[in-house]
């Protein structure tokens, strides 16, 4: 993996299959920015999210790091604005890197609908699970091209169980973690 600067001082990330293939993975870096704004604008939305998303469904590197903050402000039950944000992503040593106040400041502006953060938490979770679809056919394809040290049936069971624990991801959300519930049942 390599990282190339992108607007500012946000780093985007480059996979090994978007070297190989000549391509950008699939994300949809606005919706991450609007969730991220809705959220600071917002932040009784944060279950709703928490629900659907986790840290690394985040493509750039910046906004995985400024949700990963909202949510441990959020499971600590505290209130979520730019100055508690911009206090744990310090706490985390990532806050100067990431482009600072200008870079938090900035997910707020343009945000298209702050009632739509399930719709663009839904687009962010679609983009991931293409992404990570990706990433596993890479290394299916990498292991098939160096099939002398494995089993054609090794092969094949370890590509099917990687597929079916990507299609698994997808349509399992029955399970959500007790603190989220209990939260929203208190709101």
């Amino acid at each position: 993996m390599i990282m190339r600067t992108d607007k500012g001082s946000q780093r985007e990330q480059v996979y090994a299959p978007e070297r190989i293939l000549g391509k950008r993975l699939p994300a949809a870096v606005e919706a991450e920015k609007a969730l991220l704004g809705a959220l600071l604008l917002n932040d009784e939305n944060v279950s709703h999210v928490a629900e659907l998303l986790v840290p690394k469904d985040f493509y750039i590197p910046a906004h995985r790091h400024v949700y990963e903050a909202i949510l441990t402000i959020f499971e600590r039950s505290e209130r979520i604005d730019i100055i508690t944000l911009q206090n744990e992503l310090e706490k985390k040593g990532v806050f100067q890197d990431m482009g600072g106040v200008v870079y938090l400041l900035s997910l707020q502006e343009d945000i298209p609908s702050v009632g739509l953060v399930t719709q663009h938490a839904n687009i962010i979770k679609e983009k991931s699970v293409l992404r990570e679809l990706i990433n596993s056919a890479t290394d299916i394809i990498s292991n098939c091209y160096s099939q002398e040290e494995q089993e054609i049936s090794e092969i094949l069971d370890s590509a099917e169980k990687t597929i079916f624990q990507i299609s698994h991801k997808r349509t399992d959300q029955s399970f959500v973690q007790i603190n989220i519930w209990l939260k929203k049942t208190f709101q």
